[in-house]
């Protein structure tokens, strides 16, 4: 998916009404994100890319273009949005 459209996807998600995250009725999960437009809601979108990083670091060269894009979109979400990324993630192989 092109950058553009991973950052509307992003950009949805953290305006996105609690209530209408895809959690179904699960009330534990949409809290774990917070409010719409929240640093709670910005904190978790960078804790999830950088989960994804970190899992598939050691999974082989079929990620490498994956982890690409997480880190351009963790970089995307500090320089736009002022999301809190350890910045290892942007910088390590």
């Amino acid at each position: 998916m092109p950058a553009i459209n991973r950052q509307i996807v992003l950009r949805r998600v953290f305006a996105m009404p609690a209530g209408k995250l895809p959690a179904g009725n699960d009330e534990a999960y949409r809290a774990e994100w917070g409010e719409e437009r929240s640093q709670k809601r910005l904190s978790k979108l960078a804790r999830c890319l950088e989960s994804f990083i970190s899992v598939h670091l050691t999974r082989g060269h079929e990620y490498q273009r994956s982890i690409k894009e997480w880190r351009e979109d963790l970089e995307w979400l500090d320089e736009e949005l002022g999301a809190p990324i350890n910045t290892w993630f942007l910088s390590s192989s």
